[in-house]
């Protein structure tokens, strides 16, 4: 049975967090960061553990927790260093209503691709092209679609050598 205060992040379907506020979730201390995003069916959050780890709380934000659930048992196939790992999931009475992600860092495609001031070279695209066709042949070899494939979902680490597909 879970408090109050470890179900903060059920509300953030309706309202999403502040930076700054604090929660605690399976007996770990954890404070938000930042919003990553929000879509129709979910936000991802950044947050930081009580270690100073820093992960993704994805919240779906259907109160029934399906599409949590299944989104879990497909993350839970991939075995991918191109793709975001799951670390946990976050459940309250018996329902998975969200997931709990390795934090990719650098800039989405969608982010580079905005930047006028330093365009991509052909080689650059190539290379991400690679590294995002090898992340789906990992997916596809556990029978996954990803079904959000944008770029706003793939990641450009600090080095720009590597694109990871997230979510």
């Amino acid at each position: 049975f879970m408090t109050i205060a470890e179900e903060y992040w059920r509300q953030w379907g309706n309202s999403a967090p502040s930076a700054g506020s604090e929660f605690d979730y399976k007996g770990i201390s954890y404070t938000v960061s930042k919003v990553l995003g929000t879509g129709g069916q979910a936000i991802s959050v950044l947050v930081t553990n009580d270690k100073g780890e820093e992960c993704v709380f994805k919240v779906h934000s259907n109160p029934d927790g399906k599409a949590a659930q299944k989104e879990l048992k497909a993350a839970k196939k991939i075995k991918s260093t191109r793709c975001a790992e799951v670390y946990d999931f976050l459940e309250s009475e018996g329902n998975v209503y969200g997931i709990i992600y390795e934090y990719i860092e650098g800039r989405t495609l969608k982010e580079i691709s905005k930047d006028k001031n330093h365009p991509l070279t052909s080689t650059e695209i190539q290379k991400i092209c690679i590294d995002i066709l090898l992340a789906l042949n990992d997916l596809h070899q556990h029978n996954l679609v990803h079904r959000d494939i944008t770029p706003g979902n793939i990641v450009i680490l600090p080095n720009n050598r590597e694109a990871r597909l997230i979510d």
